[in-house]
């Protein structure tokens, strides 16, 4: 989903017929988090990887009332990668990726800064510069 944030979890909606079963937030973003927990079926589970320091703001009325799991997990084995990637594989799932050179890291840094980027963003360290 390439559209604006406050969008996405009507599209996610839209697209799964009421929401989805998990999602898993990457980023360290309040609005991933947020995003997150709205694209949520009954019964979906959040898990929680991207640390942040701000707080995130819950309705936890909504989160009862559609049974809602939230975990958190501080690392994974190279069986959760595995099992990441193979569903991802299974289920033609898309990741965005970039890349740049390093002599381009400023910029790279200030996209970052100002939520400019989609998807992930790889320093090519092999590319000659001119």
């Amino acid at each position: 989903y390439d559209g604006p944030g406050d969008q996405h979890s009507d599209f996610v909606k839209e697209k799964t017929n009421g929401g989805v079963q998990a999602t898993i937030v990457t980023v360290p973003l309040v609005s991933a988090y947020e995003q997150a927990l709205q694209s949520l079926k009954q019964g979906g589970c959040l898990v929680m990887i991207g640390i942040t320091t701000k707080k995130i703001s819950i309705a936890v009325n909504e989160c009862i009332a559609k049974q809602i799991q939230i975990v958190g997990s501080l690392v994974g084995t190279r069986v959760d990668l595995q099992e990441a990637l193979d569903m991802a594989r299974k289920h033609n799932i898309e990741c965005k990726v970039q890349t740049c050179q390093l002599e381009q890291i400023n910029e790279v840094f200030d996209d970052m800064k100002n939520c400019r980027l989609i998807g992930r963003m790889v320093i090519d360290f092999t590319a000659n510069s001119e």
